[in-house]
Formats: structure tokens, sequence, C-alpha cells
């Protein structure tokens, strides 16, 4: 289960801007996809502990930037508690139209919308790149071109600049747990997905995700 949600920063800057709207897109297509295609997840909304402000705070900056409850509410430890089913610590952000959603089956819906203007290309190994007159080349290890086109994204993490680029580049490997609900029977259970400096999703086919751990250079 992939997190999708929006941000609150304080001095809403363009970068906070851009992934409200980017957020708020999310929402829009994780519940097409759930509608068309049938992807797990939930659009119900999402808690995200605030540890570094109180509610008066947070509701002093919803107001001031006059973001909807549509979008965006703050709530004191008790009143975040009753919607997650769960007792929080803290005060949290309620992101209304925000959740979780299986991100491989999310894709293969995108890829089925998007029918005939892509191709799916898999079991091949890009080797290098290379700039032709029409734009870009990719060739496997036998130097057969795979593709071409004249717009190219890189979507491969540090895979293609490892060493080669001067950018402040470093892998860093997450990892989510998983714990069966049945083993976990005496305890409450999150209704809501909750997150802060980790996250715990509600129980997927009797089985509670949660994480996620990291550790640089691996």
């Amino acid at each position: 289960a992939g997190l999708f949600h929006g941000v609150v920063h304080g001095g809403d800057g363009r970068h906070a801007r851009f992934h409200r709207a980017a957020a708020l897109a999310a929402g829009a297509a994780v519940r097409a996809a759930m509608a068309r295609h049938g992807v797990p997840g939930s659009a119900a909304g999402l808690l995200r502990l605030e540890t570094a402000r109180g509610l008066a705070e947070m509701r002093d900056l919803v107001d001031s930037q006059g973001l909807p409850a549509e979008y965006v509410e703050a709530f004191d430890a008790e009143g975040a508690s009753r919607l997650a089913g769960v007792q929080l610590s803290s005060p949290a952000w309620l992101f209304a139209d925000a959740g979780w959603v299986d991100p491989r089956r999310l894709a293969w819906s995108w890829l089925a919308d998007a029918g005939a203007s892509v191709e799916l290309r898999l079991g091949c190994a890009a080797k290098s790149l290379h700039r032709i007159d029409a734009g870009w080349q990719l060739l496997d290890e036998a130097g057969r071109a795979i593709a071409s086109a004249a717009v190219l994204v890189l979507c491969n993490g540090d895979g293609g600049l490892a060493g080669t680029s001067s950018w402040p580049i470093r892998r860093q490997r997450g990892q989510v747990s998983a714990i069966a609900a049945t083993d976990l029977a005496s305890i409450a259970l999150p209704r809501l997905p909750v997150t802060g400096a980790g996250y715990v999703v509600p129980a997927l086919d009797g089985t509670l995700w949660f994480g996620a751990s990291s550790s640089w250079g691996d």
C-alpha cells in the first residue's frame, strides 16, 4: 500500500502549492482507478501527526491560508484518536481526500487507460542512451535499439547517474514491515492511515503494514 496526502507549510511557497495541487490530482486519480478498474485503495482520509505545532497554531495556519475543510482540518490528540480508532499522543492534520492505494494495481490501471498511446517493454535491459537527430535512442547490451523518442524522462533513481553526476544524490533503502492482524487481537487497529515519522495502514486482507525503516548507502 502506498500513501498519498497533501501538505501544510507555514510559508505556503511554490513547492508547497505544487504539492497541494499534486495531492488533489492524486486523490481524483485514485478514486477513478478504484471505480474503473477495481484498484484496491481508499480515499476516505489520512491523519498526519503534528509534533512541532500546537492545535491553536495549526488552526491559525489553516485560517490564514484559507484552506478548506475538504482539503485539511486540524484536530487535537483526542479528536484525532477518535477518527483513527487508536490512541494518538499528538494533534494531527486530517487530509480528507487522501488515503492509500495498491501502487502496482494503480500503475496497471493507468496503462489500461492509456491504451495504444503507451507501449510497455518488459524483460529487456537498457545499456546505453544516445542523442540522435530525432531526440534520444535507448540501446541494449548488444547495441540494438530498444526505443527512440523525441523526449526522454528517466525514472530510475540514481541508476543512470551513479558516479557520473555532481548532484548530491545518495541511495537510501526503505523497508516496510507486516504483521498478521490476528497476532494483534488484543490491540486496537487504526481505521485510517496514520503517518508522521513513520506510518501504519489499516489492516488489508488480514495484514497490518507499517514502516518505513531506512538505511543510507544501501
